[in-house]
């Protein structure tokens, strides 16, 4: 019996060192999920802090970069719409050398559809004020070149200043025939 009661008494004395243990190992494993919930804390930290690393240094080289050149295709060209009309007048035209009958015809442009529709309506008026001002001009031959410049250049300032009420953007002179 006495060996009974050792084997009995082994085990409260084995409970309380298994207690200890116990102790030990729940204090060890306390101390195992602290240090894991920090370890992980730390991991996540390191992981979240890396990627906004990563992200602000693809940014930054971004803005390094020179942009790609665009290139654009053109597949149908878009008709721009020709506000043009000609004109015809008969001038008396002295030159320095002689003096000639001509006809000179006018390419006439305009801003709108609604400054030919104007011109259309007030040909008269503008034929005259055209047929005036030519009139007095007196280039040095009857040539197209040098009735081209007055056209080009005086004539549609002078009409531009005076009476530019159907928006003319340009005259040019198209051809030159002597009569």
């Amino acid at each position: 019996m006495e060996q009974n009661k050792t084997k009995m008494e082994s085990p409260i004395p084995n409970s309380s060192s298994n207690a200890t243990d116990d102790n030990k190992e729940s204090k060890k494993s306390i101390f195992s999920q602290l240090i894991s919930k920090k370890l992980i804390f730390i991991l996540i930290s390191l992981l979240v802090l890396g990627f906004i690393i990563l992200e602000t240094s693809k940014k930054v080289i971004s803005l390094n970069k020179k942009p790609e050149k665009l290139v654009t295709i053109i597949k149908k060209q878009i008709p721009i719409p020709s506000y043009k009309t000609v004109c015809s007048i008969y001038v008396f035209a002295r030159s320095k050398e002689r003096e000639d009958f001509v006809r000179l015809d006018l390419k006439i442009s305009f801003f709108g559809v609604n400054g030919i529709d104007c011109f259309h309506n007030n040909l008269v008026p503008y034929k005259d004020i055209i047929y005036r001002f030519l009139k007095n001009q007196k280039p040095n031959r009857n040539s197209l070149r040098e009735w081209s410049s007055i056209v080009q250049n005086s004539l549609l300032k002078y009409i531009k200043k005076n009476y530019n009420i159907c928006g003319i953007k340009s005259i040019e002179l198209e051809q030159l025939q002597r009569l």
